[in-house]
């Protein structure tokens, strides 16, 4: 709704949305059988064909079917998840004088948690974990793991209803203002600024938090996962997969005690209370951005300045860490853990002695959190020149830096496979992972044209020859994408497995000889010389307790991949046959210069390196291929395409070929 009021032009209104996710499949309740190419239970370290093992009927781990595992079913998956999405705005277009206006808003936009409807919430409170609290709800339940309240039974204390505690002083003021600066139209600054809020969430982020215990529940038996046979790690036959017959177990060495571990199948919702994720997602972005439409004749130019500041974006901590294999600097979320030993596998209670049991978790342990922080400023300046004797050009330069502490390599989307190097206790882990974005870029420009060559007058064979041209193009340059060096290899004993590479002081970063002795294919970039190797790394810092221990020194992403460069051009000529007929004539080039760009995102072909890390090419350990380009890892090279096309005036294209 608008109300004007004297210089006063008001504006306000509301949202309101509804939205649902429903999950309702099989997943995994038939049972995935695997069937691997070596059962060491039967046949020692013998390798077997599939077939031979699928035709005995003997599970093993090591099959492509499932997650590889000898057997894996679940109780499906299911989720009725309800949320409302609400917002309320006023905003006032203030006109102070004839060439001053001002514009003032306030949004309110409320985050309200996902609901829902079977209330299928758990919690991980860690000082509840560490005090040997177990739940009320499900008391067989591995200490800290809270849930929300079923069968008639109270939500764990600490438990917030839905998991999360709604937000609802999102309140955003939004300012700018628009200055005519001589008063003739030509000349204008503006600029603004404003808090916003994403109270957007996926449906409880992934179907992972619908695969949880006891809301569905998931078993699996694995034959790889120790050297001999064990209560839930054996498996038997494929008619016999739990090993509960005589034969099966005299036939493979396995005692059926993993029959205690089998839930039932289809599983009872909600569960009963003898059975056996949600963060806080909340983000703020200040912003300004006084960019905007400016209406100048023929040439137009634009500067701006454009910055935001970032709170609370998603990360992935992993959990399941083991002590850093040194004394000095160690952080362990638990000192009453060995060095090199996962958090799953031993004492976890602090002050008490209680265990957990093995293989109580799985060794990859995560969670979600919102605690990491960004920052973005650029200069952006462009201009315009519009159609005038036959020239039109457009120009875009960007000198920018975004910073922030997101883990190299991780995305924002919740459960990365790539994490810290640092465990999440560690009081410099943001520190460490403070550094450019994957995605910046210092220098960016872009520069397209359209040039009408000139053309002789008449309707004679000299127009028809001469007249009629058009060339054109387009240019892009920019800045290098940002690379961290990894050790490839685990030095510090934690078992992320993200240790960084440690710098030799004094060494060029970058070479022009890393290719030497490589016969095929092969560009230069980083100087391997300029790193210590794992065996250097081991004699100095001598992990496992006697020597300083390190993580690594090299800082993220402060190394640059090499810059791009491309440039594209296009001819036509237009001949005019008859009055009504016309026939175009376009040659087109992608790459013209042919020029090779190294590590591009993308080229026709798909993605070239999509992500942050480029496969053999960012780890030290044992890598011949570090800091080196190899074949797949250029962009496209160059590429012409013609084209003729008929016409005629006032209608349509008749046929094309190309």
């Amino acid at each position: 709704m608008s109300y004007e009021w004297g210089k006063h032009d008001i504006h306000f209104g509301g949202s309101i949305e509804r939205s649902r996710v429903d999950l309702n499949n099989e997943f995994n309740q038939p049972g995935i059988f695997g069937f691997g190419t070596q059962d060491f239970y039967r046949f020692g370290s013998t390798n077997f064909a599939t077939y031979q093992l699928f035709l005995a009927g003997i599970l093993s781990d090591g099959s492509s079917a499932g997650n590889g595992f000898a057997l894996q079913q679940g109780a499906g998956e299911f989720k009725q998840n309800r949320d409302t999405f609400a917002g309320l705005y006023v905003q006032d277009n203030y006109r102070i004088t004839p060439r001053l206006t001002l514009n003032l808003g306030l949004r309110w936009e409320p985050a309200l948690p996902w609901s829902d409807n079977g209330n299928r919430w758990a919690q991980v409170n860690l000082t509840a974990m560490a005090a040997g609290t177990r739940s009320r709800v499900y008391p067989n339940a591995p200490p800290g793991i809270f849930f929300s309240g079923q069968n008639g039974i109270a939500s764990d204390p600490g438990m917030p209803k839905n998991a999360l505690r709604a937000k609802l002083n999102g309140f955003a003021p939004r300012i700018g203002f628009a200055w005519d600066v001589f008063g003739d139209g030509k000349t204008s600054l503006r600029g603004g600024g404003g808090i916003f809020y994403d109270s957007r969430v996926m449906g409880m982020l992934s179907n992972r938090f619908v695969d949880e215990w006891p809301f569905s529940p998931q078993f699996i038996l694995s034959t790889a996962s120790v050297s001999t046979p064990g209560p839930g790690t054996s498996a038997g036959f494929y008619s016999d997969p739990l090993c509960q017959n005589a034969a099966t177990q005299a036939a493979l060495n396995c005692n059926g005690t993993q029959i205690g571990f089998y839930p039932s199948f289809p599983s009872k919702f909600p569960a009963p209370t003898n059975f056996a994720y949600s963060p806080p997602f909340n983000e703020i972005a200040v912003s300004y951005d006084p960019s905007g439409n400016y209406k100048v004749p023929t040439i137009l130019a634009r500067a701006a300045y454009v910055g935001s500041q970032s709170r609370h974006i998603l990360e992935t901590q992993f959990l399941n860490f083991s002590n850093p294999g040194f004394k000095a600097a160690q952080q362990p979320f638990n000192p009453l853990c060995k060095p090199s030993t996962a958090l799953a596998n031993c004492t976890v209670f602090v002050g008490s002695n209680q265990k957990f049991k093995e293989s109580t978790f799985s060794p990859t342990v995560q969670a979600n959190v919102t605690d990491v922080n960004g920052n973005y400023n650029a200069l952006q300046l462009s201009m315009e020149k519009r159609a005038s004797h036959g020239l039109t050009l457009l120009a875009n330069y960007t000198w920018s830096r975004s910073l922030d502490s997101l883990p190299f390599g991780m995305g924002v989307s919740g459960f990365d496979g790539s994490y810290s190097p640092l465990p999440f206790n560690n009081p410099n882990r943001h520190r460490l992972d403070y550094g450019p974005s994957g995605f910046d870029r210092t220098h960016v420009f872009t520069a397209s044209y359209v040039y009408q060559l000139p053309g002789f007058s008449g309707k004679g064979w000299l127009h028809n020859v001469l007249g009629g041209w058009e060339w054109g193009g387009l240019f892009s340059a920019a800045g290098g994408r940002p690379i961290t060096v990894l050790q490839g290899t685990n030095v510090s004993g934690t078992g992320i497995g993200q240790d960084r590479g440690t710098l030799i002081p004094g060494v060029n970063l970058y070479s022009s000889t890393a290719c030497a002795g490589v016969t095929v294919a092969c560009k230069s970039w980083l100087n391997p010389a300029a790193f210590l190797t794992t065996a250097q790394v081991n004699a100095q810092f001598a992990p496992g307790g006697v020597g300083p221990g390190t993580f690594g020194n090299v800082s993220k992403n402060f190394l640059r991949l090499p810059g791009t460069w491309n440039a594209d051009m296009q001819v036509s000529k237009l001949i005019s046959i008859t009055e009504r007929y016309r026939l175009q004539f376009r040659v087109e080039y992608f790459n013209i210069f042919n020029h090779p760009n190294f590590a591009p995102e993308s080229n026709s072909g798909g993605n070239v390196n999509g992500t942050d890390q480029i496969s053999a090419f960012d780890k030290i350990n044992g890598n011949a291929n570090f800091g080196t380009f190899r074949a797949g890892q250029a962009g496209d090279p160059r590429v012409a395409q013609y084209h003729g096309r008929p016409s005629k005036t006032g209608g349509r294209p008749k046929f094309c070929f190309v």
